[in-house]
């Protein structure tokens, strides 16, 4: 069983041309998976068999470069705010602090 679902991604884009694109972004994520197996070696979670809805909330900045085509490059990088896992029929849940983020892409149309 998995199911995603989620808000479109807002951005503020600023293009100087065709090729370059500059984006300042926010994401909300939500997820649920399941079964799965979650074990925590210095804490107390763990689940066996569990569903865990999952979601994050993140913002940051991206530029973007479509001049090698089909190619276009991506890089990034943000905070994600928070992270929740809730393992919410056996009432556990465990909530992560706030993290830097990278990302580096290449997407292709052809």
């Amino acid at each position: 069983m998995a199911s995603a679902g989620g808000l479109p991604k807002p951005a503020l884009v600023y293009q100087p041309n065709d090729d370059w694109d500059i984006r300042a972004i926010g994401e909300l994520t939500f997820l649920e998976l399941g079964p799965i197996r979650c074990t925590q070696q210095s804490g107390k979670l763990q689940v066996d068999d569990a569903v865990v809805q999952y979601s994050e909330y993140r913002a940051g900045l991206q530029v973007g470069y479509s001049g090698l085509n089909p190619f276009k490059i991506i890089a990034g990088a943000g905070v994600t705010f928070e992270r929740n896992f809730d393992f919410f029929r056996i009432n556990q849940s465990k909530k992560t602090d706030p993290a830097p983020y990278i990302k580096i892409a290449a997407e292709a149309k052809f």
